[in-house]
Order: structure tokens, then sequence, then C-alpha cells
């Protein structure tokens, strides 16, 4: 009787590790066949060739072509695609700095609300197995420094956005507030991308947009980032 209980409970728990596998496996499977689809059009040379009929297109569909742009935006970057940079330059490219940042300043909202909503809710015992210990200092501190470790997280540019995403909805973090924050400490570097994506059309690579007023501003971010940890953990 005992054996046959134990031998139960183990059958159910080896079905259980079998089908969080096969969940992961599925994502990651979705998200690399998302990466290998888009890669090929999300990308320098591509924008350019298009540059022409998206002009055309966006100036007869301004509305739709902005609500479109949020919408892939959002798509692309909650599931992990690291296409953030190059996805923030093309709105320069395409819809001009200002109403191209404003673009981009939506979707990044909508972008970390949606993250943290689905990895809270949805997926938070799966994300917490499959990288748990690789988050526990994020997340500690998260939880011992609130909003002061996002803002640090946001302006040091040394952990991804997803990843921050994610990281804080393990936590008891506020949402809107953790995605207000994001937002607004985003705005520099978001900025930088988004100016530097109106030179797209007279540019032969992404390293020609780098530039040392760029590079100085990134580094004092930066700077200012840690300061702001140092005088925190002194306090």
């Amino acid at each position: 009787m005992l054996v046959s209980v134990l031998n139960r409970l183990y059958s159910k728990e080896m079905n259980q590790q079998r089908l969080f596998f096969l969940k992961i496996l599925s994502f990651f499977c979705v998200v690399f066949g998302l990466y290998i689809l888009l890669k090929p059009f999300i990308n320098l040379q591509t924008i350019q060739s298009y540059h022409l009929p998206l002009n055309i297109w966006i100036s007869n569909h301004s509305f739709l072509s902005s609500i479109l742009f949020i919408f892939f935006f959002v798509i692309i970057t909650s599931i992990g695609l690291p296409f953030i940079a190059i996805a923030t330059m093309s709105a320069g490219f395409l819809f001009g700095g200002t109403w191209g940042l404003s673009l981009v300043l939506i979707a990044f909202f909508f972008h970390c609300l949606l993250s943290i909503i689905i990895v809270r809710y949805l997926f938070q015992d799966h994300v917490r197995q499959l990288f748990g210990s690789r988050l526990k200092k994020i997340n500690n501190e998260i939880d011992k420094k609130g909003l002061f470790y996002i803002i640090f997280l946001r302006l040091s540019l040394i952990t991804p956005s997803f990843v921050v995403n994610c990281a804080a909805a393990l936590t008891n973090i506020h949402i809107i507030p953790f995605t207000l924050i994001s937002v607004i400490c985003s705005i520099p570097i978001l900025s930088i991308l988004v100016f530097s994506g109106e030179l797209f059309g007279t540019i032969t690579s992404i390293k020609d947009l780098y530039s040392t007023q760029n590079l100085i501003i990134l580094i004092s971010l930066a700077l200012g980032s840690f300061t702001l940890l140092i005088i925190q953990r002194r306090k």
C-alpha cells in the first residue's frame, strides 16, 4: 500500500517535471524560431532598403502605423528577443525624433507592464525554477532597496530590460510604480537610440552611430547610478 502511494507520487512529480520541461522547451523553440524568422528583416540594410515605401505608407496611415509599431515593439521585446535597440532606432528613422521617441516611450511602458504581469501571474513558478538561482541576487536587492535598485539597474545599463522585468516579477514590488520608474530612467538611453536612428539613411553600419558625446552620456549615467547605490548602502 505504502509503496503504491509512493510510486503514484513519484510518477505525478515526474509528469509535472516533464510537463514543465516541455513548456520551457516549447517557449525557447518559439522564441528561437521567431528570432531566426525576424533576424533577416530587423537589420540596418533591410530597414534602409524599405525606407521609401515605408515612409509613404506611414504618411498615408500615420495612426495605424503608430499603433502597429507599438504592438510589434511590445511583442518582440516582451518575449526576450534581442531587438530592442534596433527597434528603438527604427522609430527615429521612420517616424522622426520627437514622434518616434513618444512612440518608443509608450511601447516601452507596455513592454515593462506586460512582461512583469505575464511572468508574475502566469509563469512565476516556471521562471523561478529555471532562472531562480541566477535572479536571486537581483531579487534580494529589489526586495531590500525596492524602486531605488530599479533606478540603478535601468541607469547602469548592466542588465537587459527583459531580465530586469523577470526579476522584478518574482518580488512583491508594485507593478505600476516599477513600470513608471523604468520608463523615466530609460529616457536618456532611449532618446540617444531614437535620435541616432534619424541617421540611418546616411550610414553603412551601426558602428557609424557611435559618438564621443553619446559615450560620455552613457558613462555618466553608469557612474551616476553607481554613486547613488553607494550612497544608499552607507545610509
